[in-house]
């Protein structure tokens, strides 16, 4: 194959992937091997591993100019595989450990692409083309949450294709889940496409922007993901407060945009109302009902409204409280498998290797495939104290590298929202576990880690 027609592929691999975060587990083909059942070959993972290969080459000749860039994450990379391999000599279920070993590596290869990709081949110049795909890419998934919400909360609830534990049952009305394994994940996906637009917006005034980060806002709230909720509030915070200290936001302007995220949150909140009202047309005190649920879901039964005078309710009782003790029993377990002796404290469990030790060595009653809904606390387990050292230190050197390349550049508002985007990510990490249904994470890392040496000297991003 030519070399152009390899330029030509990676570059339409790299686009196709910042364009299908939301696919990042369908569509796919089930394939559970070593009763790994979470294990598919999907769409998302083969262009990823499609673009690593195509990449490989000039990523192992730009290594030492990564290093010479970020030492901090080339080292924090270099700690991470061997740790991970390390896990494998002493894995109660090797073929399971095996798996997950593969798949981090697989992360990690598709970081490195990425990085090395935008800094050793990728033309400045492309950039206003790639942003442009990426928010059309973010109008067109508010518009497919808003059509799945509305198939699924005024129609067949079958037709919303909906992930198990979605439906109207539960909450009163669906939440929504995409392409993805659940709402979570596909809350996070739409991240990418809410700050790219919010960046892009404070940058050039497009209105493609402003529908895109609309659009993408209105898609995270109808998944009624907490943690998306969080990660979306509290880095919109931080959005606005960079932008206003490099002097690029009035104040009223600020105000304006937290008026408009009002008003997107009473929208969500009504057609979530709208929808149980339909469904459950029939029951009495049923818009009082469904606010009273989801404020106490959302703010984890902190908030208690007084119940309705009927008795006939839909939501099972208790689900909020039984919903966190799962959580907090399987991240007590994790810290229990991490603190057996010395060598877990330090190393880990191994990677895919929680569960069977800790039926081994914690308690018989838990799943062989037990996970944890905190990364974090995952990682501490399973890749020990070095290994989230490690971790920690590749997210935090990449983002503070980033931040001061791009302090008062030509394209700050841009950056702000790529900069919001990683601490986006690194909040979300904090109720949900995973490896796999992630890998556009990584991806993103990859890209911030690509920007920053050519952040003042990037083309301009206006749409």
């Amino acid at each position: 194959m030519k070399k152009l027609d390899l330029h030509k592929l990676r570059f339409w691999l790299f686009t196709t992937l910042l364009v299908t975060a939301p696919l990042s587990k369908y569509p796919s083909i089930a394939s559970p091997l070593y009763n790994f059942s979470s294990f598919r070959i999907g769409f998302y993972p083969v262009l990823s591993l499609l673009f690593v290969l195509c990449t490989f080459p000039f990523s192992l000749k730009s290594l030492s100019k990564l290093y010479q860039q970020s030492r901090t994450s080339i080292l924090s990379i270099a700690v991470l595989v061997f740790v991970s391999l390390m896990g494998l000599t002493t894995a109660i279920y090797k073929a399971r450990s095996i798996l997950l070993v593969l798949s981090v590596l697989m992360l990690l290869c598709l970081l490195v692409s990425a990085w090395s990709y935008i800094k050793s081949e990728l033309s400045p110049n492309k950039y206003p083309q790639l942003v442009k795909a990426v928010l059309i890419a973010g109008c067109v998934y508010g518009v497919v949450s808003v059509l799945q919400f509305s198939f699924a909360g005024f129609g067949h609830e079958s037709f919303g294709l909906l992930c198990s534990g979605c439906n109207s049952q539960v909450f009163g009305f669906p939440r929504i889940s995409g392409f993805a394994a659940e709402p979570q994940f596909h809350a996070n996906a739409l991240l990418i496409y809410y700050f790219i637009g919010l960046g892009v917006f404070y940058s050039s005034r497009s209105r493609l922007a402003l529908s895109s980060a609309v659009l993408s806002l209105i898609g995270i709230g109808l998944t009624f993901s907490r943690g998306a909720y969080l990660a979306a509030g509290l880095s919109s915070v931080l959005f606005f407060i960079l932008l206003r200290l490099q002097k690029l936001v009035q104040i009223k302007t600020v105000a304006l945009h937290f008026g408009i995220l009002v008003v997107a949150v009473f929208i969500v909140a009504g057609l979530f109302i709208a929808s149980s009202s339909y469904r459950y047309r029939s029951t009495p005190d049923i818009a009082y009902k469904t606010f009273r649920s989801m404020v106490q879901q959302a703010s984890l039964n902190v908030i208690k409204l007084p119940e309705s005078k009927s008795t006939i309710g839909f939501m099972p009782s208790g689900l909020v409280q039984a919903s966190g003790q799962e959580r907090i029993g399987a991240a007590n377990l994790a810290i229990k498998a991490w603190n057996f002796n010395f060598r877990t404290r330090v190393f880990g469990v191994g990677l895919g290797n929680l569960g069977p030790f800790t039926i081994q060595n914690i308690s018989a009653n838990v799943p062989e495939n037990l996970t944890v809904y905190i990364y974090y606390i995952l990682v501490l387990s399973e890749l020990g104290i070095v290994g989230l050292f490690a971790l920690l230190s590749m997210f935090a050197g990449t983002l503070k590298g980033f931040m001061k390349r791009f302090w008062n550049s030509k394209n700050a508002a841009v950056y702000s929202g790529i900069f919001c985007l990683g601490i986006a990510f690194l909040i979300q990490y904090c109720f949900f576990g995973s490896y796999i249904n992630v890998p556009y994470i990584w991806l993103w890392f990859g890209i911030i880690l690509g920007l920053s040496p050519k952040v003042r000297n990037s083309a301009t991003l206006e749409i």
